[in-house]
């Protein structure tokens, strides 16, 4: 088994290379178009050039073959991974728990990147929100980053978020003292503020910069180690609307998308990090065929996808559809009830309760 995360391009694979010859050999084969890794092993000849002898091509060849060779991970390490104490982390619905989990203890996989998608409205930030918080509120030993592409990132709702936890379970913090008995006055404010000092924000929309957050991240001395990572919107970052358009540009998206997947779901791995990636929806001319949702009287929610296509939910090791209920089938009695929103997991559906932080 391998891992593998560097870029492919021959400038990343020799970044800080002091040897000048090959330095000049890398510029030579550039000038030429050759310019990633791959296309020098595939290159049998390339045409003569004064600052490429055949001595350095062999090098520059023989280098590059190495570099590009999966990373191989010992025996040992990967049996230390299987005996991780915990392999999963709640979302905080327990039905959920259940529907995703394949090793059967409930939640989402650590070392993986799950996909939440669905339309406006369908308490996805809610819902990655709830798993992240309640984990940062229940251990104060973890981290997380939250990559905020459109500035929409609103910690008064957090605030609201982590003060309903407290008040519907007795959380016990580490001096034995319960939640319930110290959720007014300003020593649970300062509590929760502790919470929100661990997780970091950063807004950007740009892949690259993305991948180099979460590796400085992953190394930044602080309190705790870093567990979470949410893309709102991972839609952003690749312009979901034409992921799955005509040849052309849509080719370079698969390409970029399916990169960037690879070196995060690396970088997981070998972390132990949970991945939530939101992702929005837009219409399509047909119903999903594999919806358990009944297609009478809800066609405006059926004809719709991922906006990232089946590029990204077959990248992702778990993917959720959400809506809201109302939007499914019509509620009799809508006074006394909150709002209630539907999950899809593979084609298994499940009612969850809501309770928006509005």
């Amino acid at each position: 088994m391998a891992e593998q995360s560097r870029s492919s391009q021959l400038k990343d694979l020799f970044e800080g290379e002091q040897d000048e010859q090959l330095v000049d050999g890398i510029n030579s084969l550039e000038s030429i178009n050759i310019k990633s890794g791959l296309a020098l092993l595939l290159t049998e000849s390339p045409p003569p050039h004064p600052s490429l002898p055949f001595s350095v091509l062999s090098e520059l060849k023989s280098r590059t073959a190495t570099l590009l060779s999966a990373k191989p991970i010992s025996g040992a390490d990967l049996l230390l991974n299987l005996q991780s104490p915990q392999l999963n982390t709640s979302t905080t619905l327990e039905q959920l728990d259940l529907l995703i989990s394949a090793s059967g203890d409930g939640g989402w996989p650590l070392g993986s990147i799950n996909e939440i998608s669905g339309p406006p409205g369908s308490f996805k930030t809610l819902l990655a929100l709830s798993g992240v918080l309640s984990s940062l509120l229940t251990g104060s030993d973890t981290r997380a980053l939250w990559v905020d592409t459109s500035a929409s990132f609103n910690p008064n709702r957090c605030m609201k978020i982590l003060e309903f936890f407290v008040k519907s379970y007795e959380w016990k913090w580490e001096d034995g003292e319960v939640g319930v008995n110290i959720r007014r006055g300003k020593k649970l404010e300062l509590r929760l503020y502790d919470v929100l000092d661990r997780l970091e924000v950063t807004r950007t929309s740009e892949s690259d910069a993305v991948i180099r957050t979460v590796e400085f991240q992953i190394h930044a001395q602080g309190v705790g180690r870093l567990q979470w990572i949410v893309l709102d919107s991972v839609t952003d970052i690749f312009g979901g609307a034409g992921i799955d358009a005509a040849k052309g540009k849509s080719d370079r998206k698969h390409a970029g998308l399916t990169s960037f997947v690879r070196k995060l779901e690396d970088l997981a791995q070998a972390h132990h990090l949970i991945v939530l990636a939101i992702n929005s929806t837009v219409p399509i001319q047909h119903t999903r065929p594999f919806s358990r949702f009944p297609t009478s009287g809800i066609s405006h929610q059926t004809l719709l996808k991922p906006a990232l296509g089946n590029t990204f939910t077959y990248l992702t090791e778990v993917s959720v559809w959400m809506t809201k209920a109302e939007q499914i089938w019509d509620h009799r009695d809508r006074q006394n009830s909150r709002p209630t929103g539907v999950i899809e997991v593979d084609g298994i559906e499940m009612l969850a309760m809501f309770r928006p932080d509005e």
